[in-house]
């Protein structure tokens, strides 16, 4: 069962109404949806850059048949739009380069079918976004950003006899708004700068150059006395991960606050040292400074 189409003097009218309020009013032919009996759920990304929105909608269940989907932000002209039952259905909509808070409003006509009977109703929902300038670098707004200056420490995981080590990085993220890949500059060793890549949730570190650190010579010796020496014959390859473990709202977005993590060097013998291999492993935590 389909409710009719709309006509262009529905849609202008509705045009009017966003423009006020941003509300899409609904049919008179059917009382609103409850909550619970929402057949359309409505998902907007967290920034809208360039004057454009990312909405998407989805049906909650493939007993509810929706129509009449129109769709629009405050101050620009609601759309019609055909919503799949199967799949997700994205709209993008204009905002106008608005930079703030940007509503979206959706508003439908759903009919469910119980075998024995059906149950319609009018829903509408709305969600929020924040609109950016066109040119802003956005980075992921489900995870928490990680900026400024932090100091982290080092501390031997599977080994004996090293010692524990404080630097102050300082974090600068390759994205404007939301989390991303960062470049870090550190205080002392370890690496002055690098850059963590932001891959699954994760900040990671790969150096495969394969650096040649002093003392870790090759020594051969026949009956206790030295014969041969390789000096710096082992090869180093580091990695670093990072996961963010608390965070803090600012400005409405989540910030990252402490993290812990892992450091990893491999160490390979080069050309033809016969020499053992070795990997090391450090504990890292860390502590966003004010």
């Amino acid at each position: 069962m389909r409710s009719p189409r709309p006509s262009r003097a529905v849609l202008a009218a509705l045009a009017a109404s966003v423009v006020s309020s941003c509300a899409l009013p609904a049919s008179a032919n059917a009382a609103p949806c409850l909550p619970g009996d929402r057949g359309l759920s409505l998902a907007v990304d967290k920034y809208a850059p360039g004057g454009r929105a990312r909405a998407t909608l989805r049906v909650a269940r493939s007993s509810i048949e929706v129509s009449n989907v129109i769709i629009g932000t405050q101050g620009a002209r609601p759309r019609l739009v055909d919503v799949a039952p199967e799949e997700p259905t994205t709209v993008i909509l204009p905002t106008g380069n608005k930079s703030g808070q940007i509503v979206v409003s959706v508003s439908w006509h759903q009919v469910e079918d119980f075998g024995i009977d059906t149950v319609q109703c009018d829903g509408v929902a709305r969600a929020t976004a924040t609109g950016v300038r066109s040119g802003t670098r956005v980075g992921d707004a489900s995870l928490p950003r990680l900026e400024g200056r932090w100091r982290v420490r080092f501390t031997p995981d599977n080994y004996t006899g090293g010692h524990a080590e404080t630097l102050i990085w300082r974090i600068t993220p390759l994205c404007d708004v939301g989390a991303c890949s960062v470049r870090v500059r550190s205080s002392g060793g370890r690496r002055r700068r690098f850059t963590l890549r932001l891959t699954e949730g994760a900040y990671e570190m790969r150096d495969d150059s394969g650096i040649r650190l002093p003392g870790y010579d090759c020594v051969t010796a026949i009956n206790g006395r030295e014969v041969s020496r390789i000096r710096r014959a082992l090869r180093f390859y580091f990695r670093l991960r990072l996961l963010v473990t608390t965070a803090r709202t600012k400005d409405g977005n989540p910030l990252a606050t402490q993290s812990i993590g892992k450091l990893y060097a491999e160490g390979r013998p080069i050309g033809a040292a016969e020499c053992e291999g070795s990997t090391w492993v450090d504990r890292l935590t860390a502590r966003r400074l004010r």
